[in-house]
């Protein structure tokens, strides 16, 4: 019996392991792990690399310790990069950002460490969504800004 528990409970350690550390990409609206990817600085000006809407992928940290990502559209605005979340009441990873705002953004094979910060202010979030801020139920946007 004893043989059977530490061999469970090493094969747990080593799946445990392989989640947290084995790159696995979100594939549309299936969630993925750690994201893959090279390791970049975070422009001075996203607007060079996001089109008036891009799909990304963000990377947020649970507390349980396995990375947990997802794909979203993002906007760039004044040079800054925002990712909005529509129904964010239903989703896990505002929860985690909540408790861990340090994310890490994919935008296309690049990978750039962001501190997601909520945007709460009306005037913003006209600027950034218009019409659309209306339509959507529970509509959360968070600005990327670079980490300290």
């Amino acid at each position: 019996m004893r043989v059977i528990l530490l061999g469970t409970a090493g094969l747990l350690l080593l799946l445990f392991l392989g989640a947290r550390w084995v790159p696995l990409d979100p594939i549309e609206r299936r969630p993925g792990g750690r994201l893959s990817g090279t390791a970049s600085e975070a422009p001075a000006d996203w607007a060079a690399l996001i089109a008036p809407r891009t799909k990304v992928w963000v990377q947020t940290q649970p507390w349980y310790g396995i990375p947990h990502s997802v794909t979203t559209v993002s906007f760039a605005l004044d040079g800054d990069l925002y990712v909005p979340c529509a129904r964010c009441g239903t989703k896990r990873w505002p929860r985690h950002v909540a408790r861990q705002p340090e994310v890490v953004v994919k935008v296309g094979d690049r990978l750039y460490e962001c501190r997601a910060v909520r945007v709460e202010d009306p005037a913003t979030l006209r600027r950034l969504l218009g019409e659309r801020l209306q339509e959507v139920d529970d509509l959360w946007v968070f600005r990327m800004d670079p980490r300290d």
